[in-house]
Formats: C-alpha cells, structure tokens, sequence
C-alpha cells in the first residue's frame, strides 16, 4: 500500500562495494514477517559484497550480492535487484539525537535511530522542528527532576537570548520544547503553541503535564518581576485541579491506554510581559459521546461513572454517605451503562480514592468561581447518577387488548395513549430515580422518550415512537446530558482560571502573550474504521498543513537569516485531501450534510453518493471489495477505508426538542441551566476566529420552539471549532511533539517494529523532516564542522591539530579553532575565516560546489554529503588508528622483550656469583689442603735430618733429605698458583656484582690446622650435584617465566586481531585493510625475531653454564691426581692419624 515510501532515491543502482543498505524482510531467508507478528524486524541490515571467484552467479542483471550483518542472520549472504535496497546511514549515526542530521532518510533508517536511542533509555529523539517522544512505559530515574528541569531552563534562557551556552548541548527533552516556547515568549513577545498529538497510550496527556510543569516552574521566578507569587501558587492550584477533573470526566479505559483522553484539548495560558502566569483558559474538542452508552469490548466508558459507583460499597465518610443515600447509588455490575463493555475494574486503579480527588477537585473550582455555591458539585454528582439510572431505563410494546398478559403496575409511569410502556420491574425504579434526580416529573420524561409532537395543519399531532426510536431516544438523552455536563465543568474550570487570574491586576493580566498547549488525537488507522476516525484525521490533516506551512516559514527564514538566495522551496502538501474532505463547493463533510437532511436517505446511498461524485479526484479511491458500503480516502498518513455504517445517524446526533423542553422545565436550575436558550445559543454559535477563513460551513440548527427536532451536523461543528484551532494555532510560533506507544503490551522499554512505524507514519514523521530539510537538509555551524573534520583540513596533521608554524608566517595561515562569535553571528577580527576554512574543506573532500551553500554562520549540505564526509573521516581514522596500533604493538613487544632481557641476565648475574663463590671455596680448601701436606712434608724434613746428624746417617738418607726439600719447594709454588687462582676468582665475583662483595678469605698456610683439614669428600660430591641440579631448576623457573610470557604475548595478540576486526568495519577500501594486515604481519615477524634472539641468549647461557661445569670438572680432575701424586711421595691422606712419612720410604 505505501510501497512507494521504500524506493530509493535515483542513482541507487551503481552500489560499491562496503556500502551499507537495508534489505526488506520478504528478500531474506527468514521471509516477510506474518501480518499480526508485531516484533518481527521488517528490515535487516546489510552490506554489499564485491562478487569473487567463489560467489554463485547473479540470478539476474541489475543485482548486487549483500552479507546480511545484523544479529541472527548468521551473515547470510544472498542476491537482491539494486532496485529494492534502501540506503542506510553510517554506524555512527545509529543513535543521533535528530534525524535530520541523516544523509539518507528513509522509513528504516528512521526506525532504526529510534530503536537505538530508545534501547538507551533515551526516549526523546528530534526530527527535525519535531520532538519524538517514545512512553517508556515506567518511570526513568533523573529524567525529570529539579536539576534536569534548571538545566534546560538555563540553556533556553542562554539560546533565547543569543547567549552562548555554559556547557555541552542537551538532548532532546520535553523540558527542551516548553523551554523554548516559554523563552520565545519572554524574548520576543510573541504568543507560542505546543501540538501534542499520538494515539491512545502514547503518553500525550502525560506529556502536556510535563511541559505545563516546566511553564509553572518558570514562571515562579517571574512572579517577584510581574505578578504575584500568590497568584502563581493559586494559579498552579487550579491546573493541576483542571488535570484532575478532564481526567475524570474526559479519559477512560481503553484497550490500549488505561487512561486515554476521549477529547482533544486546547489549554490557553497567559502571562504578564515579565513572564509570570496570569490566567488560563480550556476548550476541547469532539468529545467521545458514543462511549458513553456502548464502549467498545474490554473498555470502559468514563471514569468519573465507576468513581461515583464506587461509593456504594462504603467509607468515605459522612458526606460520601449522604451522597449514596440521596443518590440511591448501588454497585457497577448494577448499571448497564456501566456494564456494556464487559470491564469493572482496572489493575491498580482506586476508584474510590480517585472519586475523593476529583470530588476535592470539584470543590476547589466551584468555591474559586465568584458566586459559585458549594452544593454545585452535589449537582454534578445528580446528572452523573442519572446517566447511569437511565441506562436501566427500557421499554417494552403494549399488549393487545385480545391478549392474556397480566396487567401493568398501576403505578407505573405512563406515556400519551397507545405508547410504549416501561418494562416492569428495575426500569420503572430506574426511571424514578432518573426523573427525581433531573428534576423533572416522571410522566414527563417518560413521554419525552417514547412519544414526540409535530405540527400538522396547524395542529399538533402527538407521535408514538417505536421500540428502537424509544431507545435511541434514551441514549440521546444520556449523551447529551453527559456532553453538556462536561461542557460546564470545563466552562466553571474557565471562570475559576479568570477569577484567579484578575487577581494579579490589569498590569499583569493584559498586555502579554500567552502560550496554548494542544492535547489531541493522532492519526488513526484501524480494521474498521468509522465516523469518529473521519474526523479525527480530518483534524490531522489541517494540523499536518499547519505544520507544513510553519515548517516552510522557518525554512525561508533561516535561509534569509543566513543571507542565502534560494527559490521558494518545493514540498509535499495534503491540499488535495483538505479540498476532499472540506472544499467547495461539494466535499465529503458537506455531501454528508446533505444527505441527513434528504429523506429516506441511508448509508449505502451516502456512500453510492460518494462514489458517484469523487470518482476521479486524486484523494479518493474506491475499494476493490465492499466498494457498496465503504470508500477510501488517501491522507498523508496513509490510505484509509471507511465502513458508511452508522455515519448519517453519528453526524445527525438527533436530539428532538421535546427532550431539551423538557430538561429546560426542570425543578434544578442546575439541569435547566444545562439546556438553557443560552447554553444552546453558545453551543451553536460558530467559534470565534472560524469566521476568518471565509468559510464556517455553520447553519443555524434551530434548538427554539418550531422545529421537531434540532439539527446541527456534528462534522460541520467540527470543522468549524478545528477551523478555529486553526487560526489560533497560525497566530502563534509553533512548536510539536509526537508522542509515539512503542508496543501493545504496555511493556518497558519494549519496541515493536511494526507498531512503532505504523504510528511514526501516521504522524508523518518523516514527512515532517522532509519538509523541514528541502533544499539543503543538513545544517551544521561552520565551528562545528571545522572541529569534527579537522584532521582532513589543508595543513593539519592526522589528529587535527595545526602543523608547526615555519618562521616568518602568521597565525591562523594554516587554520585553527573557531572563536567565539559576535552578536551577528560572525567571529570577531575576521568573521570570513571559518567560511573560507570551511569552503576550503569541502572543496578538499571533492564535495562539489552546487551540493552545499555557505551562509553566515551554517553550511547547508544536501542529501548525502554528510555521509561523504563521514566516510572520508572513516578511511582516514582508520589508517590512523593502524599506524598508532602498531606504534603501540612495537612498543609493547620491545618493552616486554627488555623486560625478559633484564631478568636473564639478572639470573645470570646471580648464578655466576654462586658458581664462582662456590669454585672460590672450593680452591680455598685445596690450598688449605695443599699447605697442610707441605707443612707435613717440612716436619718430615726436619725429623729426617735430625735423625741423620744423630745417627751420622747414610748417604742414602741424606739423598732422601734433599729428595724431601725439593718436594716442599714443589708444593709451596702450587700452593703460590693456587692462591693467585683464588684471587683471580675473586676479582671476577667483585667485577660481576652490583654491590661491593665481599672477598673470600683464604687462610695462609701457616693458619691451617693440620689434623683438622679434609680434603674433598662423596658427601660433597653429592651436594655439589644437588646444588648443580638447584641451578637447573631455576633454570627450569626461568623457561617457565619464559613460556608465561609467550602466552601473555598470545593474549595481547588475541586483542590485536579483535581491535583488527572492529577497524575493519570502518574500512571500505580493500587496500586499507591489506595494508594494515602488512603492517600486522611485520609485526608479528618482528616479535618472533625478537623471541628468537631471546632464545639464542639463553641458549648461550645455557652453554655457558655447561663449560663452567667443564671447568669445575678439571679442577676436581686436578685434584685427584695431586693427592695420588703425594700419596705416591709417600704422604697420607690428611684425614689418617698416622704419621704422614711412611716407614718403608725411611727405610730405604
């Protein structure tokens, strides 16, 4: 039906490759999503592929291979005609805060940002000069307390009055339109509107609350400068009583909303030229009447019926008691009124604590009226309890006189003769109450419902009515009672606004501007659709143009501000449909004039009718099934089908004047004020302002005493009042707020695709931002553009910065930051130097010169530029962010790698010091060992001269003697070499260490106790093997570091391709990506040299190590040979206690 909201734009076909596209849901694997599955996506993201070697052939020409990349479609990868993708955004503008910020604008491409912001707990999204608000269905925790609503009163304050602002932009808020309204006002003096439009459940009477705080809020601090703060605080009284009583008596509980506004309302506030608030006034808008008798299934008619009811159950003290006792009032489930639409109670809805706040509500308005009397609100209550009284009224036909029935109560209230009798039993208690409750005899109100008189001839004829015109008539009566009653609680809430606000003098009262806030139906489109959605699309469709036109206004004035020369700009309007609905000289709304004045006219010939006179107009289409009892209408929301049923008797709202005759007769003034002349006369009259559009379409309805029955089109009324609403809405700057119900379910946060596009076309959302960007939609500050694409300047470096200035040159020659500007919009000392800056940007983005336009302080861009530029931003972040990747990388790698250094070769540091004490010590005790053997060798000397000179020895023994001198010579130099080998150690333990170490003593051999030394021993063969294997175990710890490292190396390599992987959805140029895996590569190259050297170093320690324990292996070898050498010169071992000379040496 709207197939041609997704075409896209021309040029479409020639799609590259890395480009983002929405692909329809029909075109994927999962298929179209069923008509009733509400959460099913209706697009799915994906991105063009470039054909490889290995892809199947395109079944068609004109198509392009598309990888689907959103979740759940497992990048399914699949062929679609270039024809049927959608362009999307790039990633970065997903979540902008206003979707006129986009370069493609479409239908998904809207959902989209709207999902994105609203799963971020951000339910406010611009679009354009609209404000999107999503019912988040729960209260968001800081979104509207004091601070947020300061914050956004300041920054108001500061853009009202050309002020730059104190810190970051806010975003989009509520507090954001009321704060621009408000300031406006002040600022400039001119009266503002705020338009509040949405379906049932969307949040709009919500919404209207919250900017009527923030007006209240604002105007306190205004009271102290132009009025009082007394009056501010009454003033605030009665709106938030206002709230309370449209409430009660204008919402009920639908399907949708359990508090939906049944009525568009209009709420007009005033305020001194200061600011302060000095008045108010209501008016509303077709009222639901319907409801009030037959509410739909699982619906409630009005709320303030079941607040009422609820009485009868008891508690609420004394006054609630007197008033169930007077009004005879009894359980809902009693009322059929009550009961019609199969629904009593709503979840978490205390309708007896909600009678007492509109009761207290009710008296607060009636004593702030001058003259008003306290027992008016007792009044209310009566017609309200005779509504749901009459309900219970019926009728039944009178028996034939041939008939065996039994006979009627005689004191049942009776009709004229031969007319319809009540039904015996409630009805005849119900009609009772009624006619006591009215204020009107009981055989009066009986004949005024099932008889009526005509004049004939000059006579007058009394007419029974028939069964179904007797019931009809009935609920005539309880609609008009109801709408009536409505009216003058709306009217007293009006007199208690003025009486207040006379309060605050002349000075403040007169002179100001005020601000009118518009809570009314959205765009509907159901199943079935009727008489109601008619004209509810109807008023739509005039808002629609005012927007329009409101919205073209701005533009022009901006591009005048701007200094730029642009033709009138070119937009969509509804003038078509506005000409169907209410043209001249024939037009749907009148045709159905016509045809309730026509006799015997039905709804079948209303609709041949309609068919038969706007076959050919453009607006209007005639369907393909039903075409006898239904007709289309093309609205900007859509194309709706409306079922005739019903429409001739909804517009006539008959009403004959023997039952205003006889409310007007009424004992209570209260009731007969109801139906006076003048209340009629007020009612019929046309609005004020209606006139002004040449055109009110108004006919005297009569309402005096001549006629049968009073006739006023409800569609003409309606024209007339949104004619009215109209013009006051032209008056005025205005600002509007769509107010969207993301689900069905009443869920948290909880979006549901179709039923979110559904309402966002209805409001005509992206029709909204269409208008609102044609020409050159995207509007960025020269500062601001300057400042995101600073990197892509002339003469910036790859971070934006200014590149150093040579000698000799001047500041600003190669750009820099925008400063602040004047009051004209210009930089002081040079205001052309951020236009030229910027037009030498685009120009370097190759951003040709009849895509944008340059004004005073803005670049106007058309559609696509931005994301050109977006791209262009991409591609060169990417490359940046490769380059300080792998700065980072190396970086990382060579730190690490001289982290490892430093600790082997602190190992080695340490295990060259154990190794070269123990070797220390070990040639220390084979000194001590070698200078306890020369010592044993010198006292064998001695005693063997001795023994010579005693015994005058042989030439033998002297031979001997000098045998045994030579021998202690021999020993003394080894013992010389081996403590020079000592010293030499210890000298490389000293070299070696960080710190001073200490050297290792060596006792001369003149201090070695002889019978104590031992030479070398298993036991310590075996320990210096357990300290070897020590060393080979941190050997072991170290290699375990090692290993640790390499996996701390593989981790950080791990996150390397994961930041890979998340730059290379910025990149669109396959050589950006081949070069960043070069780059990668020789990374990973790099780092594997390095590890490898690593591994060589300690390979070499490990060789190292293995000659030291050659050397240690030498030394012992040594040793050995020099103990056997002494054991062969006959010394024993120093460990013997035998004499170290053996016998048989001295013997021979």
């Amino acid at each position: 039906k709207n197939a041609d909201r997704f075409l896209p734009p021309a040029g479409m076909s020639a799609l590259a490759p890395g480009e983002r596209v929405w692909v329809p849901a029909s075109k994927t694997a999962a298929g179209a999503p069923a008509e009733d599955d509400n959460e099913a996506p209706l697009f799915t993201l994906g991105v063009v592929q470039a054909p490889g070697p290995d892809s199947p052939a395109a079944p068609q020409p004109g198509m392009v291979l598309v990888c689907l990349v959103e979740e759940g479609d497992g990048n399914e990868v699949l062929w679609a005609r270039a024809a049927s993708l959608i362009p999307a955004n790039p990633e970065t503008l997903d979540g902008a805060e206003d979707i006129g910020t986009l370069s493609h604008l479409n239908e998904p491409s809207l959902l989209r940002v709207i999902a994105s912001r609203y799963a971020a707990r951000s339910i406010y999204t611009r679009a354009g000069p609209v404000l999107v608000a999503l019912n988040p269905f729960c209260r968001v925790a800081g979104l509207y307390d004091p601070r947020m609503m300061a914050a956004y009163q300041r920054a108001a304050a500061a853009a009202a009055a050309a002020e730059p602002a104190d810190g970051p932009p806010l975003p989009p808020h509520l507090y954001q339109v009321a704060g621009a309204a408000y300031y406006d006002m002040t600022t400039r003096g001119r009266s503002q509107s705020v338009v509040i439009n949405g379906e049932s459940g969307a949040g709009k009477t919500e919404s209207a609350k919250i900017i009527l705080s923030f007006f209240i809020s604002a105007s306190a601090g205004a009271a102290g400068r132009g009025g009082s703060a007394r009056v501010g605080e009454a003033l605030q009284a009665e709106l938030s009583a206002s709230n309370v009583l449209l409430e009660a008596f204008g919402n009920a509980k639908t399907t949708r909303n359990h508090n939906s506004s049944r009525f568009g309302k209009l709420l007009s506030l005033r305020f001194s030229p200061a600011g302060a608030l000095t008045g108010g006034s209501i008016a509303r808008f077709l009222l639901e009447k319907s409801r009030v008798v037959s509410p739909e299934v699982d619906e409630r008619t009005y709320h303030a019926f079941y607040q009422l009811a609820s009485l009868a159950t008891g508690g609420g003290g004394a006054e609630a008691e007197a008033l169930r006792e007077e009004l005879g009032l009894r359980e809902a489930a009693h009322y059929r009124y009550l009961t019609a639409g199969a629904c009593i109670e709503v979840d978490d809805v205390d309708d007896h604590a909600e009678w007492e706040a509109t009761h207290r509500a009710l008296a607060a308005i009636y004593t702030a009226v001058p003259g008003g009397e306290a027992g008016s609100v007792g009044e209310v209550w009566r017609v309200v309890a005779a509504v749901m009284a009459l309900g219970n009224v019926d009728f039944c036909e009178p028996p034939d006189e041939d008939a065996e029935t039994l006979p009627p109560a005689t004191d049942a209230p009776r009709g004229p003769a031969g007319s319809l009798e009540l039904a015996p039993g409630p009805p005849c208690e119900a009609l009772r109450l009624a006619g006591r409750l009215l204020g009107c005899g009981e055989g009066a109100l009986v004949s005024a419902l099932n008889s009526r008189t005509i004049s004939a001839g000059g006579d007058m004829c009394v007419i029974c009515k028939k069964l179904p015109e007797a019931r009809a008539s009935r609920d005539a009566l309880a609609k008009a009672l109801y709408e009536r009653l409505f009216d003058h609680v709306i009217g007293t809430l009006n007199a208690s606004l003025q009486a207040v606000g006379a309060k605050a003098g002349a000075a403040g009262a007169s002179g100001g501007a005020g601000i009118a806030v518009l809570d009314i139906f959205g765009s509907e489109i159901f199943a079935t659709n009727g008489f109601e959605q008619l004209l509810i699309n109807f008023a739509n469709e005039k808002l629609q143009a005012h927007f329009t036109a409101a919205a073209i206004t701005l533009l022009q004035a901006e591009y005048e501000r701007e200094g730029l020369a642009i033709e009138k700009v070119q937009h969509a309007d509804n003038a078509a449909t506005i000409a169907l609905l209410e043209g001249r000289p024939l037009s749907v709304l009148a045709l159905l004039d016509d045809q309730c004045l026509q006799a015997g006219a039905t709804d079948a010939s209303l609709v041949t009718a309609l068919h038969s006179s706007f076959a050919d107009h453009p607006a209007y289409a005639t369907p393909r099934f039903g075409a006898a009892a239904s007709f289309v209408i093309r609205h900007f929301g859509g194309d709706v089908t409306y079922h005739g049923g019903g429409f001739l008797s909804k517009n006539k709202d008959a009403l004959f004047a023997e039952l205003p005759a006889t409310m007007r007769g009424s004992s209570s003034r209260f009731v007969a004020g109801l139906f006076s002349e003048a209340t009629e006369a007020r009612r019929q009259k046309p609005p004020p302002g209606a006139a002004a559009g040449g055109r009110t379409g108004w006919r005297p309805g009569g309402g005096g005493r001549g006629r049968a029955t009073q006739f006023v089109s409800v569609g003409s009324q309606f024209r007339d009042s949104i004619a009215s609403l109209v013009a006051t809405l032209g008056a005025t700057q205005s600002h509007f707020v769509r107010c969207i119900k993301p689900n069905e379910v009443r869920g948290p946060f909880l979006l549901w695709p179709r039923v979110a596009m559904s309402q966002l076309r209805c409001c005509a959302v992206l029709e909204a931002v269409r208008v609102s960007q044609a020409g050159f939609p995207t509007r960025i500050p020269f500062s601001e553009l300057l400042s995101r694409y600073a990197m892509l300047r002339p003469g910036r470096n790859h971070l934006g910065s200014p590149k150093p200035r040579r000698k000799g040159t001047k500041p600003g020659m190669h750009g820099g930051g925008s400063g602040p500007l004047d009051d004209a919009g210009e930089a002081p000392h040079g205001g052309s130097r951020l236009r030229e800056e910027t037009s030498e940007l685009l120009q370097g983005l190759r951003v040709a010169s009849e895509d944008y336009m340059l004004g005073k302080t803005l670049v106007f861009l058309r559609t696509g530029v931005l994301a050109k530029c977006e791209a262009a931003r991409a591609r060169h972040l990417g490359r940046c962010f490769a380059s300080v990747q792998a700065q980072l990388r190396g970086r990382a790698c060579r730190r690490s790698f001289q982290d490892v250094r430093n600790l082997a070769r602190a190992l080695q540091r340490a295990l060259r010091r154990k190794v070269q004490r123990r070797e220390a010590a070990r040639l220390a005790a084979e000194s001590a060992a070698a200078a306890a053997a020369a010592a044993a060798a010198a006292e064998a000397s001695a005693r063997a001269r001795t023994e010579a000179t005693a015994a005058d020895a042989s030439a033998e023994a002297q031979a001997g003697a000098v045998a045994a001198v030579a021998a202690e010579a021999q020993l003394a130099d080894e013992q010389a070499r081996l403590r020079a080998k000592v010293e030499q150690l210890c000298a490389q333990i000293a070299l070696s260490d960080a710190q001073p170490q200490r050297r290792v003593p060596v006792c001369p051999v003149e201090e070695v106790a002889t019978p104590e030394r031992e030479a070398p021993s298993l036991d310590e063969a075996a320990e210096l093997e357990e300290q070897v294997q020590e060393l080979k175990d941190e050997m072991a710890d170290a290699v375990a570091e090692r290993d640790e490292f390499e996996e701390h190396n593989v981790e950080l390599q791990n996150r390397c391709v994961m930041y890979e992987e998340e730059l290379e959805r910025l990149e669109d140029e396959n050589g950006q990506l081949n070069d960043y895996l070069a780059v990668c590569q020789r990374d990973l190259a790099q780092a594997k040299e390095e590890q490898m050297a690593l591994f060589q170093e300690v390979a070499a320690l490990r060789a190292r190590l293995g000659e030291r324990d050659s050397e240690m292996n030498e030394l012992l070898l040594k040793n050995c040979s020099m103990m056997n050498k002494l054991a062969n010169e006959g010394f024993a071992s120093p460990r013997d206690d035998r004499p170290s000379l053996k016998r048989a040496a001295i013997s021979e």
